[in-house]
C-alpha cells in the first residue's frame, strides 16, 4: 500500500469526525424544538379539555349551571396534576334569534337559551431561554354549552 493511501484515508477520517459533530449539533437542536413544541402542545391540550369538562359538568342541568364552583373543581380535576389549571365559570342566557348575551334573571323571553362559560387558564414555562418564546406564557381556553 502506498504512501498516498494512507494520506488519504485519514484527511477522510478527519473529515467524517467533523461531518458527525455538525450532524450531532443539529440533530440536538432539531430534538429540542420538538421537545419545546410537543410540551407546548401538551399544555395547551390540557388547558382545552378542562374547560370542555368544566363546561360539561355544568351543562348537564339548570341546577348545575349555577354550581361554579362544581364547574371550576371539574376543570382542574380534569387537568389533574400534570399542570397547574385555574377556571373561572359564568352563565349567560340568550333570546331565541338575538345572539346577543343577556342576564339570566332579570331579561324575560320565551325559550330563552342558557349557557355556561369556563375559562381555564395555565402558565407555560420552556425548559431554555429562548430569545423569540415569551417565557413564561399564559395558555388559555374558553368553552361555552348550552344547558339542557
Amino acid at each position: 500500500m502506498s504512501r498516498e493511501y494512507f494520506k488519504r484515508r485519514q484527511r477522510q477520517r478527519g473529515s467524517a469526525m467533523l461531518e458527525l459533530a455538525v450532524c450531532s449539533f443539529l440533530l440536538l437542536y432539531i430534538l429540542t424544538g420538538i421537545i419545546e413544541f410537543s410540551r407546548a402542545f401538551y399544555t395547551a391540550d390540557v388547558v382545552v379539555n378542562a374547560a370542555r369538562a368544566g363546561a360539561a359538568y355544568g351543562s348537564q342541568s339548570q341546577a348545575l349551571s349555577k354550581d361554579y364552583s362544581g364547574m371550576q373543581t371539574a376543570a382542574i380535576n380534569d387537568a389533574g396534576s400534570a399542570s397547574v389549571v385555574s377556571a373561572t365559570a359564568s352563565q349567560y342566557c340568550e333570546c331565541p334569534g338575538s345572539h346577543t348575551s343577556v342576564d339570566c334573571s332579570t331579561i324575560v323571553c320565551s325559550g330563552k337559551l342558557k349557557y355556561v362559560k369556563v375559562t381555564s387558564t395555565a402558565s407555560y414555562s420552556t425548559l431554555g431561554s429562548y430569545s423569540w418564546i415569551p417565557n413564561p406564557m399564559t395558555v388559555s381556553s374558553t368553552a361555552y354549552v348550552r344547558v339542557k
